[in-house]
């Protein structure tokens, strides 16, 4: 379920999410937290082309992967969290968006109300992570053919510090 602001359920899952984050970067790589940075998530984390979200609808109805390759390695000593969608949906129709991890359905997540919600964002009471070196898909499913662009897929990312900044 998606909630439109950014509290309350929806907050408690993101603070668990980043929990989880943390310990597996602490468990998996072995560093501390203050060895690793937590950053927001962006679209080259989760295998896009561009350094924007984009899809390109085909036909319609149909699950389409994001831009990028169809399946996506996450890379070593990254975690990563997602937790919200914005989507304005001001000429493309994105009805869901369904995650597959190691072959697995993860989520299928309704994306279309959140175009009804003021803030065009959707935070999430079940958001998904995905793991260092972990293979998913991330597709989307519209109802008409365009290419998709007024949206982005909102969460964190736990990483080594150093592999993208250094703060």
């Amino acid at each position: 379920m998606f909630y439109p602001e950014f509290e309350g359920v929806a907050l408690a899952a993101y603070n668990q999410g980043i929990d989880k984050l943390k310990s597996k970067m602490s468990r998996e790589i072995g560093l501390a937290v203050d060895g690793g940075i937590i950053r927001p998530v962006r679209p080259e984390d989760l295998g896009s082309s561009y350094p924007w979200w984009q899809m390109n609808q085909t036909s319609t109805n149909t699950w389409t992967a994001f831009a990028g390759a169809t399946t996506t390695t996450i890379a070593d000593n990254r975690f990563v969290l997602i937790n919200g969608v914005y989507f304005n949906g001001s000429s493309q129709t994105l009805h869901q968006v369904r995650v597959t991890r190691e072959q697995s359905t993860t989520r299928y997540w309704v994306v279309s109300p959140i175009r009804g919600f003021v803030s065009k964002t959707g935070w999430a009471d079940d958001p998904w992570t995905v793991d260092q070196n972990t293979v998913f898909t991330l597709e989307g499913i519209c109802s008409s053919v365009s290419t998709l662009t007024d949206f982005d897929l909102i969460g964190a990312v736990a990483e080594k510090r150093g592999i993208l900044i250094n703060p």
